[in-house]
């Protein structure tokens, strides 16, 4: 499988063909949250959730600098 980085194109949702780093943190948690509980074992966008999984904590940051 292939490993996400900030690179890789978003592949769906609001933000389809934007590279990772360019796509709000808010959004990736969200999409952690809400889509890929339920459609991780299927999906083939497994690589992009494993991207969020392990910048978590990052993105959270990041989120909470942006609400600011």
């Amino acid at each position: 499988m292939k490993k996400a980085d900030d690179n890789t194109i978003m592949e769906f949702g609001s933000y389809i063909g934007k590279e990772l780093a360019n796509v709000p943190a808010s959004y990736l948690i969200w999409c952690h949250k809400n889509i890929f509980p339920r459609d991780y074992t299927y999906s083939h966008n497994k690589h992009i959730f494993e991207y969020i999984q392990d910048n978590l904590e990052d993105l959270k940051e990041e989120a909470k600098r942006d609400s600011q």
